[in-house]
């Protein structure tokens, strides 16, 4: 099971995705391979905002089978809303498979 957590403290965004979707080997899942994803594409996203200024205090920790990422930035910025869409990516992910994603959202 892929667990994926998402919290915000105020400024503060945390995205964390922990395990495998056991709904295929691995290398072979494509629940995992949409997880990695949106995980990718926020990553890519957030390194160029990063970049421009446009958030603070980026990290990202990708491993096999573990993502951690945090940063910040101001209330209703565009990388903000990114992030939102990313998540909502999550919730569709978790909703669809319940059996093989954890949501903490």
């Amino acid at each position: 099971m892929t667990q994926i957590s998402y919290t915000r403290y105020h400024d503060e965004h945390i995205i964390e995705c922990i395990g495998h979707a056991e709904s295929s080997p691995f290398g072979e899942a494509i629940l995992c391979s949409a997880v990695s994803v949106l995980c990718l594409t926020a990553r890519e996203y957030l390194e160029k905002a990063s970049a421009e200024g446009l958030i603070r205090n980026l990290y990202c920790n990708f491993e096999p089978g573990k993502v951690f990422i945090t940063f910040t930035c101001s209330e209703g910025s565009d990388a903000e809303k990114c992030i939102e869409t990313i998540i909502c990516g999550f919730k569709m992910l978790g909703e669809s498979f319940p059996d093989n994603i954890d949501l903490d959202i």
